[in-house]
């Protein structure tokens, strides 16, 4: 399985990932977050800034692709190249919500070279079997919390790209 963006909810996709017995394959921009993904139990990691042959790379690691990607970012290129990363009839994942729409190759989709499923587990009704599997799995996010007056440092922190996992504000 193909972790795209290992941030804030990345990281724990992988968690859940390794507890289901999946091997991962983390992609990130960010190597801090690439080194959380590591610590989160990735099997291999690319940042494709640095690694322009990363899809034929996990082509071959995978004997051909992975079985399905789970785009957790926001970013349209990076939904652009999820495709690559996935063999014949392996399912694209769609998570992360691109301000832009996310454009695909209609042909592609209809001959069954990739699926595409969907999920939202935002409402609190389905959230019970997520908190189940989280406990019983020992899965847990990495936080690193900052005082209000210090949201200016992790506003900074994020856009270095020295953030790893989840960044939050803690009111006192």
């Amino acid at each position: 399985m193909a972790i795209v963006g290992c941030g804030g909810l990345g990281h724990l996709g992988i968690q859940y990932a390794k507890a289901l017995g999946y091997k991962v394959v983390a992609i990130d921009l960010v190597d801090s977050q690439l080194e959380e993904a590591k610590a989160s139990g990735a099997d291999h990691t690319f940042n494709p800034k640095n690694d322009r042959d990363y899809l034929s790379k996990v082509k071959e690691l995978t004997g051909g692709g992975c079985h399905a990607a789970v785009n957790y970012t926001n970013s349209t290129m990076a939904y652009d190249s999820t495709p690559g990363l996935l063999r014949i009839g392996g399912i694209m994942m769609v998570v992360g919500i691109p301000q832009k729409g996310v454009t695909l190759n209609a042909l592609d989709v209809a001959l069954g070279k990739y699926r595409i499923k969907g999920a939202s587990n935002s409402v609190p009704q389905k959230m019970g079997p997520c908190i189940e599997f989280s406990a019983k799995h020992n899965i847990r996010p990495h936080v690193t919390f900052h005082k209000l007056d210090q949201i200016n440092e992790m506003v900074e922190t994020m856009h270095a790209g020295k953030a790893r996992g989840r960044l939050a504000v803690k009111f006192e």
